[in-house]
């Protein structure tokens, strides 16, 4: 018996090599009620002979509905409905048969099959050992257009390939790429849990684009391993997401917006030549499109008219960013829809019923044979619906969070180091939960004093806490949790008692000390020695094992502290905080699930009224832009931003009233704190402590260089060499919210080039193309002048520099694309040209960094967006050369990242510090299964 058969027929063309690929499906949908009773049953025979064929294999194209004939021909298909679907049957040696059938009613359908026997013309088969250079090009060609580039083709294999035979020729001065099978190619897809028997018809390829006609049986793939069928369902879930069968789904339920979709509508179908960014065409050749505008009406019974009004949809897909933007200031995935008729059939499952009306192009249409899923594939269980689905028990969606810090008391100026575990009730849905961590500092009077946002990846976060010299020594407390955990027990947020010491006090040696019988044997510490000397390198090898001895795969932190100098004064662990208190539902869903960073706000008027309008919100150095619809009442929310550190967004009004407005951001929900009851620190008196220079060894950012010279009195002065110019109106005119893309898009000469610095790190760099060539390792920037003076004498880029202005506050821009030469430039920035720039006489230079006034429509402002980790600072004594400075440092090493494998052993090395004493090695984690980890280990450090 066949177990989950699907049959699919398409046509995928690109129509052009960059952007324009279009997927056209040719299909004959059945779709599923409520009640499936219906059954089509008959007898397939040879046609020629009548004799009836056991073993034939008859399916419903493109579903899971198949059967196999018995030994009399006799086939049966049960649990059909209402609909139109496609009775497919193949046999060996026979031609394929396929009939449309029309299911009007409940009653059963007889449906005889007479099959045609298949000449087939014998070639000489010449049997190699292996195939030659040539053909496994051509099959390496073949397998990047068939199976597609994906990430889902990464898990394919094709398991006979020696049928495909391949041919290129020359036509017309375009090489035409061939391909056919005698026999159906045999698919592994171990990234969606299916083998599929492709039946393939037609395959070309040439400059132009490519064409894939064919059929195809889809079978599950069955598996023990409840990992792997974990994976199999959440990447079919992911494949679901964003296609052109979730939007319809979406649309039909009113839902596009909440499950991630921006709807536009353009008057003229694709191809396009993009020109320009997205905020550009907004409104010249891209319009809002309202879902609401949306008329649905009933076909049948599960079945739908979807009116959509619009020649052509452009479809913004949030959730996932692209590779290669189409718009440069919109990162998502973009697909255009082309309507015929304006209209679409789709059953309650999203399939569209009338295929050969729509043409997808752009993300969309990038589906491939790694890429399919069966029709009846269940559109409930994807992640953008988890958490409204009423079968999906909330307890399931429970997290909680533990913070490993390095140690359990600190003194000022010192940091907590922080690593942050998340435990999930059920860990497949890891995905799917928070990606916002908080993490609050709170005094003994419940005053935050300090709240770190911190960017979950795959369970786990990590980031520091810097204490200044100034703060007020005592109890304190960390506060750790997400917005969805508030949604249950507050016995789940994470609290821990911090106290902060005066310089001259120590706990008292009588306070609790660390027992290390509360670790667990899975992991295991093994120094090289047990015993060092002062300021030698230390090395460590951790290991992870299960009960059965084999090293698994795991996620750590580890702090090395010195034991006379700390002590641990906390009784909790991972190992007795890691499991949840109980199961209770939540009543209500109050609190989102956050994936990025969340702004939420009011817009007002210049009287102080509420009102509702259209907002463009532009992320200050990113060409980045989001449009905001608000509510009636004025008020918005965009959730999911990536932002690092503290951000400025720039703010404008899009509506046609052009009216003045201001945005007033609302204070994210704070929970209330409860301080808990805690033994305090015996506490001695130690004037003798010693104090490491290293101690305050912090790494620092770069601030930003704020431009304080003088006005230029003379606003009429120019440059000497001008060779192009362009006024402050003009600017405006062409992007007002950026003179940097306003400059490159009137000036063509002028590009925003990406380099790498030391190889790594990626800065924007301005490059107006002078004449000369130099050979600089990093070719320099034009000088910049502001007001007749040189502002980036500092090497500071002009591109972060040229962000703080606005096209509204310059009167003019001249651009002097030759090398100057006079002695006026002391730098090589002048051979590279200059870019000048003149304010207008209201606006001081340092006016970069304060916000517009509302009677520009402009508003600047600033979000705090994921901490940004630091690097655990420590010397290091690998020569004589190193410092002599006295090294007592309490926290010897402190790492967040550690990954250990399922097939080697991870060493760690650091060095010893000044002290005779003895030190805690402390390892904690989680395995990639969620099991907690927790162990100790102890050296002597002596002279």
């Amino acid at each position: 018996m066949i177990n989950s058969l699907i049959a699919i027929k398409f046509v995928i063309r690109k129509m052009m090599k960059k952007l324009s690929v279009y997927l056209i499906f040719q299909f004959v949908i059945i779709s599923f009620l409520s009640a499936q009773t219906i059954t089509i049953e008959g007898v397939v025979r040879n046609g020629k002979t009548k004799e009836t064929l056991p073993f034939a294999t008859v399916f419903i194209n493109q579903t899971t509905k198949g059967s196999i004939t018995d030994s009399n021909g006799h086939y049966s298909i049960r649990n059909l409905s209402i609909g139109t679907v496609e009775l497919v049957c193949t046999y060996v040696g026979f031609k394929a048969f396929s009939v449309k059938i029309e299911i009007k009613s409940e009653s059963n359908i007889q449906q005889n099959i007479n099959l045609t026997p298949e000449v087939l013309e014998l070639k000489k088969v010449e049997v190699t050992a292996t195939h030659d250079e040539v053909w496994n090009a051509q099959l390496k060609k073949f397998n990047k257009i068939f199976l597609g580039l994906g990430q889902n083709s990464k898990g394919c294999k094709i398991l006979n390939p020696w049928n495909i035979e391949f041919k290129e020729e020359k036509i017309e001065g375009n090489i035409r790429f061939t391909a056919t099978s005698a026999q159906p190619i045999e698919i592994e897809n171990m990234a969606l849990g299916y083998h599929i028997t492709f039946y393939l018809k037609r395959f070309e390829s040439d400059d132009e684009g490519y064409t894939i006609g064919g059929s195809s049986k889809f079978k599950e793939l069955n598996t023990n391993d409840s990992a792997l069928a974990k994976l199999w369902t959440n990447n079919r879930a992911k494949t679901f997401l964003g296609s052109s069968r979730h939007l319809m789904n979406a649309l039909k339920g009113h839902r596009s917006k909440e499950e991630g979709f921006d709807l536009y509508f353009k008057a003229t179908p694709p191809p396009y030549q993009i020109r320009g960014g997205f905020t550009q065409q907004i409104g010249k050749t891209v319009f809002p499109f309202k879902p609401s505008s949306i008329s649905i009406s009933e076909i049948m019974k599960n079945h739908y008219w979807i009116y959509l009004g619009a020649p052509v949809l452009e479809v913004h897909y949030k959730p996932v960013h692209s590779d290669v933007p189409v718009y440069p200031d919109i990162p998502y995935q973009v697909s255009w829809l082309k309507i015929n008729g304006g209209r679409l059939a789709i059953n309650e499952k999203g399939v569209v019923l009338n295929p050969a009306d729509l043409i997808v192009y752009g993300a969309m249409s990038q589906t491939r044979i790694a890429d399919l899923l069966p029709d009846d594939y269940s559109t409930e269980i994807n992640a953008v619906s988890l958490f409204k689905h009423d079968n999906v028990p909330r307890s399931n969606l429970q997290e909680k969070v533990y913070l490993h810090i390095d140690k359990d008391y600190y003194y000022p100026n010192e940091t907590i180091w922080i690593k942050a575990y998340m435990n999930y009730r059920s860990r497949p849905k890891m995905d799917s939960l928070s990606r916002v961590l908080y993490v609050e500092l709170i005094s003994s009077v419940s005053k935050i004093v300090t709240t770190k946002i911190l960017k979950i990846e795959k369970g786990v976060a990590h980031g520091q806490i810097e204490l200044p010299s100034t703060i007020n020594p005592g109890d304190y407390f960390i506060r750790a949790y997400t917005e969805w955990m508030l949604n249950y027990s507050e016995e789940e947020i994470f609290v821990r008692h911090v106290p902060i010491l005066r310089k001259e006090e120590r706990p008292s040696r009588i306070s609790k000390k660390y027992d290390d019988s509360v670790s667990n044997s899975f992991v295991s510490i093994k120094p090289s020695k047990s015993i060092y000397h002062q300021r030698e390198k230390i090395e460590v090898e951790i290991i992870v094992k299960d009960k059965s001895e084999n090293i698994v795969p795991s996620n750590l932190s580890v702090s090395v502290t010195d034991l006379n100098q700390t002590i641990d004064n906390s009784e909790e662990t991972i190992l007795n905080t890691w499991s949840f208190h109980d199961e209770k539902e939540p009543e209500k869903i109050k609190f989102p699930v956050e994936n990025g960073i969340n702004l939420t706000g009011i817009v007002k008027n210049k009287r102080g009224k509420a009102v509702a309008e259209n907002l463009l919100l532009t992320k200050s150095g990113s060409q980045e832009s989001i449009l905001i619809d608000t509510h009636a009442n004025g008020s918005f929310q965009v959730g999911n931003l990536q932002v690092e550190d503290t951000a400025t967004f720039l703010v404008k009004s899009v509506s046609p009233k052009k009216q003045a407005t201001h945005i007033d951001l609302l204070p994210r929900y704070v929970p209330p704190f409860i301080k808990p009851l805690i033994t305090s620190l015996k506490l001695e008196l130690d004037t003798t402590r010693k104090r490491s220079v290293f101690n305050n060894l912090k790494p620092t950012l770069l601030k930003p260089v704020t431009i304080t010279a003088l006005r230029i009195d003379d606003q009429k002065v120019k440059t000497e060499y001008a060779n192009f110019a362009i006024d402050g109106k003009s600017l405006v005119a062409l992007n007002p919210n950026s003179i940097l893309y306003g400059l490159s898009a009137r000036f063509p000469f002028m590009r925003i080039n990406t380099v790498y610095e030391n190889g790594l790190v990626p800065v924007q760099r301005v490059d107006i193309k002078s004449n000369y060539t130099y050979g600089f390792t990093s070719v320099p920037e034009p000088a910049l002048f502001i007001n007749g003076l040189q502002v980036n004498q500092n090497g500071e880029p002009i591109y972060d520099i040229l962000l703080r202005l606005l096209p509204d506050q310059v009167e003019r821009v001249e651009i002097n694309k030759q090398a100057s030469g006079g002695s006026s430039y002391s730098t090589v920035y002048g051979y590279r040209g200059s870019i000048s720039i003149y304010l207008k006489t209201n606006v001081d230079p340092e006016r970069f960094n304060t916000p517009l006034s509302p009677s520009n429509f402009f508003q600047r402002i600033k979000i705090d967006g994921y901490q940004i980790a630091l690097e655990f600072k420590a010397p290091g004594y690998a020569t004589t050369s190193s410092s002599t400075d006295a090294d007592f440092r309490s926290t010897i090493y402190w790492n967040p990242e550690l990954l250990t494998s399922n097939y080697e052993t991870t060493k760690i090395n650091f060095y010893a510090a000044d002290l005779v004493t003895k030190y805690q090695i402390k390892v904690q984690g989680v395995t990639t299964f969620g099991k907690p980890l927790l162990s100790v280990a102890y050296i002597e450090i002596i002279k």
